[in-house]
């Protein structure tokens, strides 16, 4: 029986999720799963994580990149890319991780993928690189989802949608079928969008329109850390 090492990046309430999910999956294969948790703010980790790392000197001492493999735990997409870069320069891969009851029909789940349970990727979609899949989340058939991306729980994402790099899919967000939605843009929890999003903005409400809130661009969707 083998065991997976993971170096969860972000040890809040994501980590705690993604760790449901890797247990699920070395329970389906018969495996055992370690993991340690990287986050320079204490604050921000959970009681239940007791191998920590704050610093990436003692990331690499205790999870050298050989051995362990990283997992992308922080909800914003933004940090995400920082995080993937920092530590892909140390020499770290990432893990993809694909829950047992999710439906994966994918053309390509891209490396540190993870698709939690119940949700359902459709035939031909591609998914880029680092990208999250949360609970009961629907990808339609040929849609594009770009890399550092966060799909939030019960959003539902029509066929061929063309969504750049790092959007946020706000909680039971829906993007009708064939829309564009712009890099680093924010779907708002609930929304839905009718018309392509261009890069940056923030969309809320039925039908979605830009708005913008400074200083609480991620206040519509799920945001945060994680």
């Amino acid at each position: 029986m083998g065991t997976g090492h993971y170096l969860l990046l972000g040890g809040g309430d994501l980590a705690r999720e993604v760790v449901a999910v890797l247990q699920e999956r070395a329970a389906a294969d018969g495996a055992l799963c370690a993991v340690a948790v990287y986050d320079d703010h204490p604050d921000n980790i959970a009681a239940c994580f007791e191998s920590v790392c704050l610093s990436p000197k003692e990331a690499l001492q205790k999870c050298p990149p050989g051995l362990w493999l990283a997992l992308n735990c922080v909800g914003d997409p933004a940090a995400r890319a920082s995080l993937w870069g920092r530590f892909r320069e140390l020499g770290y891969r990432f893990a993809t991780v694909c829950s047992p009851t999710a439906t994966c029909y994918t053309q390509s789940l891209g490396e540190g993928c993870v698709v939690f349970a119940g949700a359902r990727l459709a035939v031909g979609c591609r998914l880029g690189r680092d990208v999250v899949v949360n609970f009961n989340a629907v990808v339609g058939h040929d849609a594009v989802i770009g890399d550092h991306s966060v799909i939030s729980p019960g959003a539902q994402l029509g066929g061929r949608i063309d969504g750049k790099e790092r959007v946020l899919y706000g909680i039971g967000c829906c993007v009708l079928q064939g829309k564009t939605i712009g890099e680093g843009s924010v779907i708002a929890a609930g929304s839905s969008v009718w018309t392509d999003v261009p890069p940056g903005e923030t969309v809320v409400g039925v039908p979605a329109v830009a708005r913008r809130i400074p200083g609480r661009r991620h206040d519509y969707a799920e945001g945060g850390r994680g």
